[in-house]
């Protein structure tokens, strides 16, 4: 049976005077991938002022995860995305009755390791890579009207990286009552495979291929805070959380 190893880091940013990103994972001591249920590791990225933006992350998060770890199946493919949409019906509840929290939503992007297997939920435009020797490739889709001009072919990758209106999201925990989840898997992983979740302070400043060289190169601990060292160089402009998961040979 396979093993893995991770690292993750979140910071505030050079701009912003609150973190309202929120990491999970769970279970947390035990890193075989045995399990039924598997390994799980949420991001999240709240937004709606301060304390509802943060109050959105963390609130996803944790139901995410409380969710996941209580249901009574152990189908992968029903009860992650059951999951999601449980932590999207709880985000909408307080931000429609609580007045503070008025508005408040968050992305959420779910990775689910078992067995041989890789899922990945998600909402939203935080974002989830696929890193090996063989290159990186994001499994999950921006949503995101900039994401769209772009499978559409009207602007370029990198022009949709810099674009002005990136952070203008068509989908995200807590904006509507339901909310549908896309599901990526099962990928079949292999030994030497890394997976890499964020938020967008980290892709905002940082290239696929730079991305890529820090991931491969480094520990999933060492590359989680040199990614964020590298975007807080280039100006720090938002939240920037990092979960990075490597396969490890038996």
């Amino acid at each position: 049976m396979s093993r893995i190893r991770y690292g993750w880091l979140t910071h505030q940013g050079m701009v912003r005077s609150e973190n309202q990103d929120a990491l999970g994972v769970s279970p947390d001591h035990d890193l075989a991938l045995d399990h039924p249920k598997g390994v799980l590791f949420v991001v999240a990225d709240g937004m709606g002022g301060h304390r509802a933006g943060r109050r959105a992350s963390e609130l996803a998060v944790s139901t995410v995860i409380s969710s996941y770890a209580g249901a009574e199946s152990t189908d992968i493919p029903a009860i992650l995305p059951s999951a999601v949409r449980e932590a999207n019906r709880l985000v909408y509840h307080e931000g429609s009755s609580t007045p503070a929290y008025h508005g408040m939503g968050t992305t959420c992007t779910a990775l689910v390791l078992q067995g041989t297997s890789a899922w990945v939920a998600h909402v939203g435009d935080s974002k989830a890579f696929l890193i090996s020797s063989e290159g990186i490739s994001q499994i999950t889709t921006d949503h995101s009207r900039v994401w769209e001009l772009y499978t559409r072919g009207v602007i370029s990758r990198e022009e949709a990286r810099i674009h002005p209106e990136r952070n203008l999201l068509t989908r995200a925990l807590g904006q509507r009552p339901e909310t549908d989840v896309d599901l990526v898997g099962p990928l079949t992983i292999r030994p030497g495979w890394k997976f890499l979740l964020c938020t967008d302070g980290l892709t905002n400043h940082v290239e696929e291929k730079e991305l890529r060289e820090a991931v491969m190169r480094t520990t999933p601990a060492e590359g989680a805070a040199e990614l964020i060292a590298l975007a807080n160089t280039r100006g720090g402009a938002d939240n920037i959380s990092v979960q990075i998961v490597e396969i490890l040979a038996d």
